[in-house]
């Protein structure tokens, strides 16, 4: 196997290292969680190659899509264990962030932004 990039498939809760993409091919998808929060869909998802420079394996990732905060919240892990967990937190940012104190908190500082940038 090279070491560069090292693939793995999900067998059970268990990655296994594989010798490609073709091996890679989960036939159920890559889906670990999905969950609506709000205007949010938290995803977290298996990754099927070694996402790490140096440490790892980075095998699982959380993004945040849609909603106030769409794509600007992304996590990686190396164990489903770490994923899962890492999904639920996810998606108690997602239900803080879309509360109305945290919407009015990012229009004040939008608002900011524009007056340093010459609107005064």
């Amino acid at each position: 196997m090279s070491d560069f990039p090292r693939w793995y498939r999900l067998e059970g809760r268990t990655p296994v290292r594989v010798f490609g993409p073709e091996e890679a091919t989960m036939p159920g998808g890559n889906q670990i969680a999905r969950t609506r929060v709000g205007a949010c869909d938290v995803s977290t998802i298996f990754l099927p190659f070694d996402h790490a420079w140096d440490d790892g394996p980075l095998l699982f990732e959380t993004i945040i899509f849609g909603g106030p905060i769409d794509g600007e919240y992304s996590m990686r892990y190396s164990d489903i264990d770490a994923a899962e967990a890492g999904h639920l937190a996810a998606c108690a940012f997602a239900r803080e962030q879309q509360s109305w104190l945290a919407t009015f908190r990012r229009w004040l500082a939008r608002i900011r932004e524009a007056m340093r940038g010459g609107w005064r």
